[in-house]
């Protein structure tokens, strides 16, 4: 074995010596360069003592030749070229050098010398053809790997993200994933309106008291439920927080607006959750408001929670407008 691991293609003795009455030995110093990668090069070497060291650029292991190995064979194939690699002494070392001349001269008096050197230089060529390609495996499965990593991380950054914009007692979009949505509503499409209404649970601190939490989650619940089946495609339902629920509607004027709205009303009137084996009448109150032309979000909200406000304090079960209440549930089921 070479000392690189592969299998030795140190040249015969009879070989070496036919080689060592041809060509120029030269004496390199520890570290001393013998040619570059780009120089253009003519001849071949042979290693007649101490080590030469092979490097084929950055990416790739370097190759170390101990004596009675070949180097610079393509000179055999290709006669003057591109030097493929760096060369240099790794310890003190001397090497033959053969250039056309020599080459000629052993075709000349050593046919069968040069078929052997040819079948060494092809051996070699056919095992550093299997090494790149074993690399080439390797490689493109540490490749797949990281690939597979890398779809693994976008999955999960991409469901903590979901995760993050997202309710997770009622599955719609929370505060902040309701902000990220309508930023992304506004960058799409400048200068569209948009209208928000807040939606409030009647008097849940009074259904959490009487009925406990749970029977209170599933209010929320059903209201989200309720939003969900209520909203057009292009809506956004969101829950705030606590028993606070908002829609945004875009691309409403005043009018259409209201009437959505109003619609939502009645969506939400009819929600009747059972415990206990009796139904319990579930209201809201709604404020709403239009945008006005690139009003801030915090703005719009807080004129939305003002008319919400009107609307509780008008009686509860109602949607007020901005700075009036225009519509009023039905009063049959209130309890």
């Amino acid at each position: 074995m070479s000392t690189d691991g592969a299998p030795d293609l140190r040249l015969a003795p009879d070989v070496l010596d036919t080689l060592g009455r041809l060509g120029v030995a030269r004496d390199l110093e520890p570290g001393e360069p013998l040619f570059r990668r780009g120089d253009d090069g003519d001849s071949m070497f042979v290693v007649e003592g101490g080590e030469v060291v092979l490097r084929f650029g950055a990416e790739k292991h370097e190759k170390r030749l101990a004596a009675g190995e070949l180097f610079g064979e393509l000179a055999l194939v290709l006669g003057s070229h591109r030097r493929t690699a760096d060369a240099a002494a790794g310890v003190g070392c001397t090497v033959r050098e053969l250039g056309p001349s020599s080459i000629e001269r052993l075709e000349a008096e050593s046919p069968q010398v040069l078929l052997r050197v040819l079948r060494r230089c092809c051996a070699y060529l056919v095992i550093s053809e299997r090494r790149l390609i074993d690399d080439l495996r390797a490689r493109n499965t540490e490749l797949e790997r990281t690939l597979g990593s890398l779809r693994r991380t976008r999955r999960e950054r991409d469901q903590h993200h979901a995760l993050a914009l997202t309710d997770e007692l009622t599955g719609l979009a929370n505060r902040r994933g309701l902000r990220a949505l309508l930023d992304r509503a506004r960058e799409d499409e400048p200068g569209r309106s948009l209208a928000l209404v807040v939606v409030d649970v009647d008097r849940f601190k009074a259904i959490n008291d009487r009925w406990g939490h749970a029977f209170g989650d599933q209010v929320l619940r059903l209201v989200a439920e309720a939003l969900r089946g209520a909203v057009r495609a292009d809506d956004i339902a969101a829950r705030l927080g606590g028993d606070e629920f908002a829609v945004v509607l875009p691309g409403l004027g005043e009018r259409e607006a209201v009437l959505r709205a109003r619609a939502l009303l009645e969506a939400l009137g009819g929600l009747r959750p059972e415990t206990a084996g009796r139904p319990v009448v579930v209201t809201v109150s709604m404020g709403g408001a239009r945008a006005a032309a690139d009003e801030p979000w915090e703005r719009l909200l807080e004129r939305a929670d003002l008319a919400l406000y009107r609307a509780k304090e008008a009686g509860r079960r109602r949607l007020a407008w901005s700075d009036r209440v225009v519509a009023v549930a039905d009063p049959s089921g209130e309890s």
